[in-house]
């Protein structure tokens, strides 16, 4: 039976070459013309069939077209013979391969080839030229084959347009769709149809189904006649509008044909006939085949702006795209086919994209009952892909959760019912009554059944979540959707409880659901909502509560002992509320409950009842909690805090945990209240802070020191500059300068911050008026600022402790030095804020050059204290300072000289620490440069010299530093060649 199916496959595939052609000799030299070409191949064709008995051997199984066609012209021919070929071919690959679903269909590459190039012949000779003008796909824009290309003007024009061939070719290819069952089982030549040729097969049966079988109407009639359409048209342009003898209804697929009847002409019975069978075969087809390659097809058929499709097509077109939205699946082919998607990394569609797509869905369509009835198709629709949102595009998914925004604006009651309830339902059975009858039944019915009491499983709650977070989280804000939502937010709070406790993945996804919900909803409604989230031990009606479930998810379940009461972890409700971070809602719930409890304290006594006094007590646990964790949102009487901050860090400087909520709740409120009524507290608090400076805890000082420069800022920021002054428009503009400038210095943000400091430094520089008065705050906020952790903040303040030094040395680098040469005691911290100040001297020492002169008497002895300091960096540190000396302004160290030698060299012969080293080395090749080219040196004390000489050679010999070897042979080279120049000048030459 095998072999036999096999010998009708090679019959089929060889009937399709010699159809094509590929059986004859190539000649070059063949100038025959291509009708005379086809008539050749024609009667090869024939007489292969004959010498074969394809008759015979196909008996029963060649394509036999229900209609007579009276053309004899060789391409009608050829077309007719094509069809049969193509006929054989998809039957004799049934039979073998699909019938039984024995084996996997075997289809060569070339023959694959082939077949394509039949079938369109078969179109572009055949269907095409029957065809309406606009109907269809210009041939020029889907045929690969020159020829065919360069046939299409002589085939409209001589053929006769044929209805009967067009029903031929259509009802073979019905034919062949006639066994499909499913895309996996489907024949070669079914699947190329439905990939390729289904707008062609559509195209075909919508005109015979329902073009006008008359003569046109007249074009005046046709302006005065505008029946109404509705429904969704997918098409860039505007439909139209179409001339019917029924102007009052729109014209449908049900009525159309009765219409089209009346305005024929002249035709016969069989035309009406056909015209149902084809309309037949068309809903066979469009039923059978997937949503999304009718969409693909209808859409293509309604045409475009430069190829106008006729009226009736774009009518019917309409009409069948709407139709096919209310299909299973149906919206979710309609969202693949105008998003295109290819891969999960593609871009999400477009703002208006996405607009596009709500309004063709938010349209109801003509073929839907109702209003209510098409919102229901939809709804169920989209719930199914926002359930199996994890095997869909996020594109379509996307695409889904915006339409269904729109659908609820549009048709709130219906979507709500047949969408939102529905999503909401694992959620919001935790709060309904209903079920726990049920439960008692199963519960009775199953005691041996651990887990007879789950309500929801896992996957229903984790899917109600998912759902829910897709409609919000990057949709447009929609208050009909929060309020739909509402019934479900005191059970996702209980979810995100559970979900902080056990660390299920479904914190962050409630939490976002939350916050949103939160961030839109009416502030009343929020408050209700916490409150009784707060209270909800008090329902004395709960039965369920949420529990993690067996796999590590969530699932609600039935309370079996009535003991056990639902209510929230003060902890996580108040962390919770912190991340709101809504301080307005925050600020009213916390007043609403201090008035809670004022209310209701005293009521705490032995006679109260069990319930009251848990409410007093949560309340007032909350209370605290919200003081300690969220205090900067419930700050009202800033005056009141500053007291209590005040007595804190008097009374509590040993306890950190006191000291840490002080010191927050003062930044908090030098922050948020920047004018207080009575800013001398902060002197008081100011002179506090100073004492902690020295705290063992890293933490308070850094923070003490934040704040110290926040109050100086504070206290200018709220008072007068002008010191009774006349206030010049230069002058007013300098104030103003500055009050940003320290507002900038007291914000929490290093960018502005570092935006202060570098305006009152420009101010600085510019010697400006204002500055200058206030000379001494300036110099504590960079002193303050240069022990910041963060580089780009000290290094800003080392920019503008530079700055003073240059404009007001005398006053500024004695400030600095006083800092810089006090011993570290062991403080790790103070050691390097000590470095940082060295930076900011090095800075000063550089750009002064020639000049430093005027300030060695300033700086050096200084420099000498902290070179015998006990720790090597600030050793280090001074070294540098002295080279840098050495390198901008020698001569300045001229009466030093002696003692920097003997210090150095000593270095050089007692120290181990090879930076030191290094920066001794440096200092001498540094020294002796600058004297050298003074002609100084024969100041030097020849016994010094010959120290220094003996000193770099030792050194250059056995130092195992190759650098420190290096800078020796360097200062050996310049000593020697300075004294040569010193004692025989004339060698300069």
């Amino acid at each position: 039976m095998t072999k036999e199916l096999d010998l009708k496959i090679d019959l089929a595939i060889s009937q399709l070459n010699v159809l094509l052609g590929l059986t004859e000799e190539k000649d070059k030299n063949d100038k025959r013309d291509l009708s005379t070409k086809l008539q050749d191949r024609i009667n090869g064709f024939l007489k292969y069939r004959e010498d074969n008995k394809i008759t015979e051997t196909f008996k029963g199984q060649l394509f036999v077209p229900k209609l007579e066609v009276k053309d004899t012209s060789c391409y009608w021919l050829y077309v007719k013979y094509g069809l049969e070929v193509l006929h054989l071919i998809h039957t004799t690959f049934y039979e073998r391969y699909h019938k039984d679903k024995l084996e996997n269909e075997i289809f060569g590459v070339k023959d694959l080839k082939n077949v394509h190039m039949l079938i369109e012949t078969i179109i572009c000779w055949g269907l095409y030229p029957s065809l309406m003008k606009g109907v269809g796909i210009s041939l020029g824009k889907r045929v690969n084959s020159n020829i065919l290309k360069n046939q299409e003007e002589i085939i409209n024009k001589s053929q006769e347009k044929d209805w009967k061939k067009i029903y031929n070719i259509c009802q073979c290819f019905n034919d062949i769709m006639e066994n499909f069952t499913g895309y996996l089982n489907a024949t070669t030549v079914q699947s190329i149809i439905l990939q390729k040729y289904i707008p062609d097969l559509y195209s075909g049966l919508l005109q015979l189904g329902y073009a006008p079988l008359g003569k046109p109407i007249n074009k005046n009639e046709q302006i005065n006649q505008k029946p109404e359409i509705s429904g969704p048209v997918i098409t860039p342009t505007t439909p139209g509008q179409i001339s019917a003898s029924n102007l009052n209804h729109p014209i449908t697929p049900a009525n159309l044909a009765s219409s089209m009847e009346k305005l024929s002409i002249n035709q016969n019975n069989d035309r009406i006939i056909y015209k149902e069978k084809s309309i037949q075969m068309f809903n066979n087809i469009y039923i059978k085949i997937d949503p999304y390659y009718s969409i693909q097809a209808l859409t293509l058929l309604l045409g475009s702006s430069i190829n106008q499709s006729p009226l009736w097509l774009k009518v019917i077109c309409g009409r069948y795209l709407s139709k096919t939205l209310l299909r299973s699946n149906g919206l979710r082919k309609l969202l693949e086919f105008m998003i295109q998607p290819t891969t999960v990394d593609d871009e999400l569609p477009s703002i208006n994209a996405l607009e596009k797509m709500a309004r063709l869905v938010t349209t109801v369509p003509w073929q839907a009952s109702s209003v209510e009835d098409y919102c229901s198709v939809i709804s169920n629709q989209i719930f199914e892909i926002l359930l199996n949102e994890s095997s869909i595009h996020p594109s379509i998914v996307k695409a889904s959760a915006f339409i269904s925004v729109k659908l609820i604006q549009k048709y709130p009651s219906f979507i709500k019912k047949y969408l939102i309830d529905k999503i909401i339902i694992p959620l919001t059975e935790f709060s309904s009554i209903d079920a726990k009858k049920q439960m008692n039944k199963q519960i009775s019915e199953n005691l041996d059944d651990i887990d007879s009491n789950i309500i929801k499983s896992e996957s229903e709650i984790k899917n109600a979540i998912m759902a829910i977070h897709l409609l919000l989280i990057g949709n447009e804000p929609c208050i009909e959707l929060m309020n739909m939502l509402s019934g479900a937010v005191i059970p996702l709070y209980f979810i995100y409880e559970l979900a902080s406790q056990n660390g299920s993945n479904l914190k962050t996804d409630v939490y976002d659901i939350l916050s949103v919900y939160f961030r839109i909803v009416k502030p009343e409604l929020s408050i209700t909502l916490l409150k009784t989230l707060l209270y909800y031990y008090e329902n004395t009606l709960q039965d369920k509560m949420f529990a993690p479930g067996p796999t590590g998810g969530i699932v609600l379940k039935s309370i079996d002992d009535p003991n056990i009461k639902v209510s929230i972890n003060p902890d996580i409700y108040v962390e919770f509320l912190k991340l709101i971070d809504n301080a307005d809602l925050i600020s009213s719930l916390f007043l609403q409950l201090l008035f809670e409890w004022k209310f209701n304290r005293d009521d705490i006594d032995k006679d109260s009842s069990s319930n009251e006094n848990m409410k007093i007590m949560t309340t007032i646990q909350v209370i605290m909690k919200i003081i300690e964790k969220i205090g900067h949102s419930i700050i009202k009487k800033p005056d009141d805090i500053l007291s209590f901050v005040k007595n804190m860090l008097v009374g509590e400087e040993n306890d950190v945990e006191s000291l840490t909520i002080a010191l927050s709740l003062l930044e908090t409120t030098l922050v948020e209240c920047p004018t207080l009524s009575n800013p001398d507290i902060l002197d008081e608090i100011m002179a506090i802070l100073q004492t902690l400076n020295t705290h063992e805890v890293k933490e308070i000082r850094e923070v003490s020191k934040d704040l110290r420069t926040m109050i100086i800022a504070q206290k200018k920021i709220n008072s007068s500059l002008n010191n009774g002054k006349t206030v010049t428009k230069q002058r007013k503009d300098s104030e103003e300068q500055f009050k940003q400038a320290m507002k900038d210095m007291a914000d929490e943000l290093l960018p502005v911050r570092a935006h202060g400091m570098t305006q009152l430094r420009n101010m600085i520089l510019k010697r400006n008026e204002v500055a200058n008065e206030n000379l001494d705050d300036i110099i504590k906020i960079f002193l303050n600022q240069i022990e910041d952790q963060d580089s780009f903040i000290y290094l800003n303040a080392v920019k503008g402790l530079s700055a003073l030094t240059d404009i007001h040395p005398f006053k500024v680098i004695p400030e600095i030095l006083k800092i810089y040469k006090k011993p570290n005691n062991g403080n790790q911290n103070q050691m390097d804020y000590r470095l940082r100040l060295g930076e900011a001297l090095l800075q000063t020492i550089q750009r002064a050059g020639d000049t430093f002169g005027k300030y060695v008497d300033i700086i050096v002895p200084d420099i000498f204290i902290v070179l015998h300091d006990d720790s090597p960096e600030m050793r280090n540190s001074a070294l540098s300072l002295l080279s840098m000396i050495c390198e901008t302004c020698p001569l300045s160290l001229t009466r030093y000289f002696s003692r920097i030698t003997e210090y150095v060299l000593d270095l050089l012969a007692l120290d181990k620490v090879t930076t030191s080293r290094r920066g001794a080395v440096g200092i001498i090749v540094s020294l002796l440069r600058g004297l050298g080219t003074s002609n100084t040196i024969q100041t030097i004390p020849t016994k010094t010299l010959k120290r220094i000489e003996t000193t770099l050679s030792y050194i250059e010999a056995v130092d195992t530093d190759k650098l420190i070897r290096y800078n020796a042979r360097v200062g050996l080279d310049d000593l020697h060649t300075i004294i040569k120049l010193t004692l025989f000048p004339e060698s300069i030459n």
